[in-house]
């Protein structure tokens, strides 16, 4: 039986520059606004790694930069004495969902 290539659809996934310089303008907007919270802020994955938080959390945390945290999870902070506990906190937000 001969074969047939089956047609894939394709996805374009290109941006315009326009959509591209939009979605980091809002980008920075979200990240000013973070930033200006008086709350320590963070987000984590399934696993308690962290994604992200804003400035004043990295501070507390000891990095100069909110990029420095992503990745890391509580045993590498500068609270890993505390780890299970906030890692046990964190468990109970996620399975509320």
């Amino acid at each position: 039986m001969p074969r047939r290539d089956k047609e894939v659809p394709t996805i374009d996934l290109e941006c315009s520059e326009a959509q591209e310089a939009a979605l980091r303008e809002s980008q920075q907007i979200i990240r000013a606004i973070l930033d200006a919270v008086p709350a320590r802020i963070f987000w984590k994955d399934k696993n308690l790694v962290y994604l992200g938080c804003n400035a004043p959390f990295a501070r507390d945390a000891g990095f100069s930069d909110p990029e420095e945290v992503v990745g890391k999870d509580d045993y590498e902070m500068g609270w890993r004495d505390q780890a299970e506990s906030y890692r046990s906190d964190d468990r109970q937000v996620i399975d509320r969902q």
